[in-house]
């Protein structure tokens, strides 16, 4: 499929080709240049309203059975938050709903997708309604973090604390409910990780949370 002459073209019958080629299309790195390279086209088409079809499309393809088409579509949800965070958030129901997907699928890569989406877009996130339905999200990416962790797959729980860290220093205030739950969470890896990166990345992550809690100040 000519994947890339029908992107690169932006009349709505190419754009419509796009997604059914990449709807058919299992190549993995064919997928991830075409997801790159459909994320800067949305990048000039989405503000203007010229590409509605894309997220109602994306959402759909996160629940398709196939792991590599579930795969490219919470990678375009990641380049997305991180490309066009403004544009994600206006549909902020619709990305949660697929993160929430992501963060619960049986593929571990496509759980490390939803963490990096998570962390791309928490700082676009302008209004209290956005910010509540984001915090939602927090406890089932915690879930899914022990479910990593449970199985030793400490490779997969990397994205997981970046998006911690990331999202511990944004100044939008989705971690305040949780910060205790954290820091006993961050201890526990800290302590029982058998792998040293993971076991410092966690710690890094207590003390940060310590201080927000203000434990040191009460002590």
């Amino acid at each position: 499929h000519n994947c890339g002459g029908n992107i690169a073209n932006t009349g709505i019958m190419s754009r419509k080709a796009f997604l059914k080629d990449l709807s058919r299309n299992l190549n993995i790195p064919l997928l991830r240049r075409v997801a790159a390279l459909a994320i800067r086209v949305a990048k000039l088409q989405l503000p203007d309203g010229n590409w509605p079809e894309l997220v109602p499309f994306l959402t759909k393809l996160m629940s398709n059975q196939n792991d590599k088409l579930r795969l490219v579509g919470m990678l375009m949800f990641r380049g997305m938050g991180e490309n066009l965070g403004q544009i994600v958030v206006e549909s902020m129901n619709s990305f949660a709903k697929v993160v929430e997907s992501g963060l619960k699928d049986k593929s571990w890569r496509i759980r490390g997708e939803a963490f990096r989406a998570m962390e791309r877009v928490v700082n676009y996130l302008d209004t209290k309604e956005r910010v509540a339905t984001f915090s939602k999200l927090i406890p089932i990416a915690l879930q899914s973090m022990k479910d990593l962790l449970s199985k030793k797959l400490y490779d997969e729980c990397r994205p997981a604390l970046e998006m911690l860290h990331g999202i511990s220093d944004s100044p939008v205030p989705v971690l305040e409910p949780l910060l205790e739950e954290l820091v006993m969470f961050m201890l526990q890896i800290s302590v029982q990780a058998d792998e040293l990166s993971i076991a410092d990345s966690a710690l890094y992550n207590l003390w940060w949370n310590i201080g927000q809690i203000g434990w040191f100040d009460q002590n």
